[in-house]
């Protein structure tokens, strides 16, 4: 989870060793023998709880605390304590405490209660090293994070919460094998409602439009749910058989509903009693394993599965005592749904999740408390839900559940947006209609119904210290068609070896390299390829880096993300090097030779001579070039010799095109030669397009030399580059801090941004430099008289320029009564001078672009 990285860095214990267990690391192993030394590396590698086990973790655990700060906070009894996190007590010391605002300190005495606090202070906060020994019963932390840690200032401690809800999360393969599950599920309550009674005992189907799945707006639903702890539980009064169980729950159920039981009950003739009483159908986690295709998943994350499924039940019953049961109860807090739909089987606590309780109302552990989740997205305490209260001693039966709901949900939607902030304006109600009903961009957009591929989309979100996620022209997720595309035209020939496509980047500046990088990323994706990206080298005017002259791709565009690597398939160099240059690989390496190549798959230096590269600090990229062509195939296309590719199934299934008009109306512009993409350039398990020099060079805007003959498919690829080859987050994070000082720079001149978050002032380019079309060199003078006309009196104007003597050259138009901005006057503010120097240019188109 890079985003949970990037805030939180984390190592293994064994990266923990490497990096501290020298001489001079904070936990020095060169004191011990070399057998007790061998022992603890052994243990970084794997350990056991068992004292007589070879691996014992806590030798390590000694190890740690011979070096380190142990941790002095506990949640055991008698030694419990509420660890307090306050900004001036840290600041200040804890002489500060009785200073602390009343308020404060009364809610540090509620939270408390009988513990002790311990204030995080800097004695702690200067250690180097800290160690938790939460196996050592004096110091376990056995308690929910939220009900322990206490921060004074409730924005930062609903921050906290947020960022568990956010960052630590079951893996993806969890929530996948669960979704198929909770689909399922859902799925067979369809087809049993939609089946009806018919002539002669047998049952007929009706139309969808008769049916309706039963779930909410948040598709939870069509099935409730029921965690029955079994097993080793020590608490005997929750233990009870499952005619107990139905006896006590039976009035939340409805009479035929699907149930889902997670469990750890192996004997399915338990249920008997259950199944006598509830017509509807019991189902279990086994009961889909060739579904979800569960014997192909680790089995220590089948309990996680089963968490996630019951969450999704309509209404759910837990066992108390059960932190399975508690979890479970989270999730559904996080999800949204309503208090008055989580219960207890045991009668003495069926309804505890029905009123509000404060942290410490009963145990710590056996239940999870509603502060934990509720309203964790605001900046202030909150000391109660929305949904009020309702006398637990009277039954509360399914349908008065039901209607509770429907009310709930009405209300939700009339006033979803109601009291937030847009555009820097409270959201009424006569507003509610307008936000966020669509994904489409500006006057550029269309109704939904006109842009289907848009269903089940996301807008984007930048990662940055600051808002500005206005800036985030792309999809994250893409809607449903995309994220289910598969391409017409990639190999129907099952084979269990991979294909892929090898390129070396367009030898010019930056957005030459952008223009040819995005022509063969959709080639690649179009064939269905694995795309490997050429080796890190110095790219042309990308070398202000006086540290290190050499980048790759990943560099400039964000390629590191979970969904991106996921709906992308491609490789690093030195990655396909290691897989298909071994011995056994595809492309098997001479083992003389493997050094110098995998030397080079991680960095090289174009134009050197490949004997004599090993006299300097990076081998020459004809190195790979060398290993490449000896295997590869260069087909013969290229985007810049008056050439057009053409993507047309029926060319490419049957050898006669499909659209031949379409495809002769697109390359008729400028004459060019028309080339058809067939199976014959399938046939190859490598190709190599080597698109940075003459006669293959692949120069041009992708959509201007690469044509699809089904409109829908060129639509697909179109989206794919816009939301799938956008810069990094760092690069947008930078451009929307100075969007933003332009923005209010321009607000205090009368000027307003427009209803996307854009504009607010107005922006130019102006190429200088080394820019060999002369007629497009003019004077400033010349540029404000072929302009003037299109700025706004007194205008703020961003000028991206690589002109060196802005001062001077730029007179005419400050002249002309206009504020201007450079990218320089933003070193501080956005952080420029903290960042790769390469990226200067980026941030200037962005911030050019909002103008």
């Amino acid at each position: 989870n890079q985003e949970l990285l990037r805030r939180v860095p984390i190592i293994t214990s064994e990266e923990f060793i490497k990096l501290e267990g020298g001489k001079d690391g904070l936990v020095p192993l060169d004191h011990y023998n070399s057998t007790h030394r061998d022992h603890l590396l052994q243990i970084i590698q794997k350990c056991e709880e068992r004292k007589k086990s070879d691996v014992y973790c806590e030798d390590l655990y000694d190890h740690y605390k011979l070096h380190g700060q142990l941790s002095p906070v506990s949640a055991e009894h008698p030694n419990e304590n509420c660890f307090v996190f306050d900004a001036d007590v840290f600041t200040h010391g804890e002489e500060y405490i009785s200073k602390l605002d009343a308020g404060i300190q009364q809610r540090i005495t509620n939270f408390c209660q009988k513990r002790t606090p311990f204030y995080y202070n800097r004695t702690m906060h200067e250690a180097p090293l800290w160690h938790f020994a939460t196996m050592d019963f004096r110091y376990r932390l056995l308690v929910h994070y939220y009900a322990f840690l206490f921060f004074t200032d409730a924005k930062v401690g609903n921050y906290y919460k947020r960022f568990i809800r956010d960052f630590l999360r079951f893996h993806d393969t969890v929530f996948c094998a669960a979704g198929k599950i909770i689909l399922a599920l859902q799925y067979e309550d369809y087809l049993r409602k939609a089946l009806v009674s018919g002539g002669g005992g047998k049952g007929k189907l009706v139309s969808p439009s008769s049916s309706s799945l039963d779930v909410d707006l948040e598709l939870v639903g069509g099935y409730s749910s029921m965690h029955i702890r079994r097993g080793d539980l020590q608490f005997k009064e929750v233990k009870f058989d499952s005619a107990q169980w139905y006896a006590n729950t039976k009035e939340i159920w409805k009479p035929d509903e699907i149930l889902y039981i997670a469990t750890d009950e192996t004997n399915s003739s338990w249920f008997d009693d259950f199944r006598k009483q509830h017509f509807g159908p019991l189902r279990f986690f086994d009961d889909y394993k060739e579904l979800a295709d569960l014997d192909s998943i680790d089995p220590t994350l089948y309990g996680m599965i089963d968490t996630v499924v019951a969450s999704r039940g309509t209404v759910f019953a837990g066992t108390w005592f059960s932190t399975f049961s508690g979890y479970i109860i989270r999730l559904r807090g996080y999800y949204g749904m309503s208090k008055f739909f989580t219960y207890y089987s045991w009668l003495e606590r069926k309804f505890f999740m029905h009123r509000w309780m404060e942290v410490g109302d009963g145990s710590y552990y056996a239940r999870e408390y509603p502060t934990g989740w509720t309203s964790i997205d605001g900046d202030i305490f909150v000391d109660n839900d929305t949904e009020g209260s309702r006398d637990s001693t009277l039954a509360f039966p399914r349908d008065e559940m039901d209607k509770l709901k429907a009310e709930a949900t009405a209300t939700l939607i009339a006033t979803r947006y109601i009291g937030e902030k847009k555009d820097d304006k409270v959201v009424s109600s006569a507003d509610v209609a307008h936000v966020d009903t669509h994904l489409a961009r500006g006057i550029a957009g269309r109704p939904m119904e006109s842009t289907p591929a848009l269903i089940g989309a996301k807008r984007g979100h930048v990662t940055c210290d600051t808002n500005v996620d206005s800036l985030a022209y792309w999809n994250e997720p893409q809607g449903n068609r995309d994220s289910t595309f598969i391409t017409p035209f990639g190999d129907s020939q099952s084979s269990s070896k991979a294909k892929y496509l090898v390129f070396t980047a367009d030898k010019g500046g930056f957005n030459n390299i952008r223009m040819s990088f995005e022509i063969i990323l959709v080639i690649s994706a179009a064939l269905d390829r694995i795309l490997v990206l050429p080796p890190e080298q110095p790219m042309y005017l990308l070398k202000n880096d006086g540290a290190k002259k050499h980048r790759g791709l990943h560099h400039f565009f964000e390629m590191e993300g979970n969904y991106y690597k996921k709906r992308v398939k491609y490789m690093s160099m030195e990655e396909f090097v290691l897989k298909e240059g071994r011995p056994g690989g595809q492309y098997p390496i001479p083992a003389e030779k493997m050094d110098d190549i995998l030397h080079a798959s991680r960095v090289c230096a174009p134009g050197r001579h490949v004997s004599g590269w090993k006299s300097v600090d990076n081998p020459a990229c004809e190195v790979i070039h060398d290993y490449l062509v000896q295997h590869a195939i260069t087909p013969n296309i290229t985007a810049t010799h008056h050439e057009c590719l053409v993507f047309d199934k029926g060319m490419y299934e049957k050898g006669v095109p499909e659209d031949p008009e379409s495809a002769m109306k697109f390359c008729s512009s400028g004459k060019r030669k028309l080339v058809y993409v067939t199976k014959k350039l399938q046939e190859p398990s490598l190709l190599y397009i080597q698109g940075g020099k003459p006669p293959t060079r692949m120069l041009s805007h992708y959509y201007g030399y690469l044509h699809f003959s089904d409109v829908s498919i060129g639509n697909y690829y179109k989206r794919y580059i816009r939301d799938m080859l956008h810069f990094r987050h760092e690069i947008f994070c930078a451009a929307g801090k100075i969007v933003k000082f332009l923005q209010d720079a321009a607000k205090e001149e009368g000027f307003s941004t427009d209803s996307d978050g854009g504009g607010g002032y107005s922006s130019l380019h102006v190429r200088r430099g080394d820019f060999q079309y002369k007629k497009m060199k003019v004077s400033a003078e010349e540029w404000y008289a072929n302009t003037k006309e299109i700025w706004k009196k007194n205008e703020v104007l961003y000028i991206a320029t690589d002109e060196k003597d802005k001062a001077t050259f730029f007179e005419p138009f400050r002249r002309a009564g206009h504020k201007i901005y450079y990218l320089s006057d933003f070193n501080e503010i956005a952080g420029l001078d903290t960042m790769d120097p390469n990226w200067m240019g980026m941030i200037d188109v962005v911030v050019a672009s909002r103008g």
